[in-house]
C-alpha cells in the first residue's frame, strides 16, 4: 500500500486531498504545517510527500533541506502544489531538492498519476 503525506495549511484542500487519495486506496496521514509534516514524516515513513509551497520553508530553512539532512527521510520524494501566482522562482525550489510540482486547481487523476509515479521510484 502506497503512503502518502499531505502538508498544507488550508483545512478544506487537505481534508479533500486526504479523502480523495483514501478513496484511491493510499494510506494517508496529513499535516497543517512544515513542523508538523516534518515530524509527521518521520513517524509516518510516506512513499511520497504532497506539500503546498505556503509550508515548504521552515524558519528559512527548507523543508525538502530537513527531509534530506535526516537519513530516514532523505530519500522520499517530494511533490510541491503551488497556485499559478506562486509559480514563479519554482523551477529553482524544484532543482534544490523537490521531485515534481502541481499548479492549482489540479485534476486529482493527475495527483494520483504523480503520486503512483514517484511512490514506483523508491521501492
Amino acid at each position: 500500500m502506497i503512503k502518502v503525506l499531505i502538508i498544507e495549511p488550508d483545512n478544506d484542500i487537505r481534508e479533500n486531498i486526504v479523502e480523495i487519495l483514501s478513496l484511491e486506496g493510499f494510506l494517508v496521514s496529513n499535516a497543517g504545517t512544515g513542523n508538523e509534516g516534518l515530524a509527521m514524516a518521520i513517524l509516518f515513513l510516506p512513499n511520497v510527500i504532497l506539500c503546498n509551497i505556503v509550508t515548504y520553508s521552515l524558519n528559512k530553512n527548507e523543508l525538502s533541506g530537513k527531509l534530506r539532512k535526516n537519513p530516514t527521510t532523505a530519500n522520499i520524494p517530494l511533490i510541491l502544489i503551488t497556485s499559478q501566482c506562486e509559480k514563479r522562482g519554482l523551477r529553482k525550489r524544484i532543482e534544490m531538492n523537490s521531485s515534481e510540482y502541481l499548479v492549482k486547481p489540479f485534476d486529482a487523476g493527475e495527483m494520483i498519476k504523480a503520486i503512483k509515479f514517484y511512490s514506483d521510484k523508491i521501492k
